[in-house]
């Protein structure tokens, strides 16, 4: 998260750029049929994108991805599935051609849970992404408490995964609070709930 004290602010970044994608594919082969999908050898340039259905966000989202994916040729097919097959069988069994989903704000930079490799630690990487360089930096940067060492080998660790390209992140959400102005003693939450200093409020009258 960009509020993290361990974030990276000058990794790769990959810029949108349809007009150098629409070369790459078509010095690969991949040619425009009638209807605008590419193909090549008789089969058609496509895959299915597996997402939560019922949540409008994520439709939304997934509609305008969709068109630039269209505007290159490929076909990109939404799959609206409920939250128990997603997260219960498609990401963690690799089920999936690609997956629409999120990460959350963690109170701690830790990166393990999506990039240490899945032999090492039964984790949420659901891209099955291993890498030695990274497993051995994650590794250190937990074995310690010392923030500075731990600063280092996570944002090294953010370079080398960001050129790995084992995610694509679309977006940040900028969360926003609502607050009555006689709640006193909140504190913008470092992780998922904004309740995790309840016990420090009080209500002036």
């Amino acid at each position: 998260p960009p509020m993290s004290w361990a974030y990276h602010p000058n990794v790769t970044h990959h810029a949108y750029d349809p007009a150098k994608a629409r070369g790459l594919l078509d010095e690969s082969g991949w040619k425009p049929g009638a209807d605008g999908v590419r193909a090549k050898d008789g089969k058609r340039l496509g895959f299915e994108i597996a997402n939560i259905g019922g949540e409008q966000e994520r439709v939304q989202v997934l509609s305008f991805v969709q068109q630039q994916w269209k505007q290159i040729g490929v076909e990109a097919r939404i799959r609206a599935v409920d939250v128990g097959s997603m997260w219960g069988a498609m990401l963690p069994k690799r089920q999936y051609e690609m997956a629409y989903s999120y990460s959350g704000r963690l109170p701690d930079p830790d990166m393990s849970t999506h990039y240490l490799s899945p032999e090492l630690k039964p984790s949420t990487n659901f891209a099955g992404y291993s890498n030695a360089e990274v497993d051995r930096l994650l590794l250190a940067a937990n074995a310690t408490v010392d923030r500075a060492k731990r600063k280092a080998g996570y944002q090294k660790a953010q370079e080398i995964v960001a050129d790995d390209v084992v995610y694509l992140f679309l977006y940040w959400l900028n969360n926003n609070t609502v607050l009555n102005k006689r709640v006193q003693g909140y504190k913008p939450a470092p992780g998922y709930t904004e309740f995790w200093n309840a016990d420090e409020w009080w209500v002036t009258k």
